[in-house]
């Protein structure tokens, strides 16, 4: 015997027609360029900031510690020798060169100096 169904099978739902991908929507000229003349000031600046003020810094402090440092005379204790208000630059190419070496720095004796004009 044939085992049938009493109930009737419902109707395939109608199946609707396949829908195109969204497209996103294009930005209007005014927008697009607004956004790009952003992106172009921001890179200036950064370049600028790096370029005029964090290679300078950096240069002036390797060169204050690894080079030569300066310093200003305040009193009178070392007289005649350096008179209130005199400079002195100090070069430490020297000391950097020995601790690149990892010797021992010892000091020159002597008076190793030069004056302006």
């Amino acid at each position: 015997m044939q085992n049938q169904d009493p109930t009737p099978s419902p109707a395939a739902p109608a199946e609707a027609a396949p829908q195109p991908p969204a497209q996103p929507q294009p930005e209007p000229p005014a927008e697009a360029q607004r956004n790009g003349v952003a992106a172009a000031i921001s890179t200036f600046f950064a370049y600028w900031l790096v370029s005029w003020f964090l290679v300078p810094a950096a240069l002036v402090v390797i060169l204050h510690f690894y080079v030569f440092s300066a310093f200003h005379v305040v009193g009178s204790s070392m007289i005649p020798t350096l008179h209130d208000s005199d400079y002195l630059i100090v070069s430490k190419v020297q000391r950097t060169a020995s601790l690149l070496a990892h010797d021992d720095y010892i000091p020159h004796s002597g008076r190793q100096s030069f004056s302006l004009p």
